[in-house]
């Protein structure tokens, strides 16, 4: 299905994010990237996520970071989330 969604996006001229790349668009002067991660299902690199939000920082204004993370019916951060999104806003995003 996520294969398929890509393609269909793709075919219409829609942005994504999944988790390889930085989407950019600008607006009023003003770059934001987006970035978006899976610590659920496909288990996403940390480290290769945290070195692709450094290097994709410098190329944008604003970063905006949207892991997939988390558990069930649970209305706190556990630890993993909490320390991860400490490491990414180290790394160099703005909005997580």
């Amino acid at each position: 299905g996520l294969n398929e969604t890509k393609k269909y996006l793709s075919e219409l001229g829609i942005k994504y994010v999944d988790g390889s790349n930085l989407e950019i668009i600008e607006k009023d002067g003003v770059k934001f990237g987006f970035l978006a991660f899976d610590y659920t299902i496909s288990k996403s690199n940390l480290d290769r996520d945290l070195e692709l939000i450094k290097t994709s920082d410098p190329q944008i204004n604003i970063l905006i970071v949207m892991p997939h993370w988390g558990e069930e019916y649970k209305e706190t951060a556990n630890k993993f989330q909490v320390e991860t999104a400490y490491k990414m806003i180290e790394n160099g995003a703005d909005i997580i």
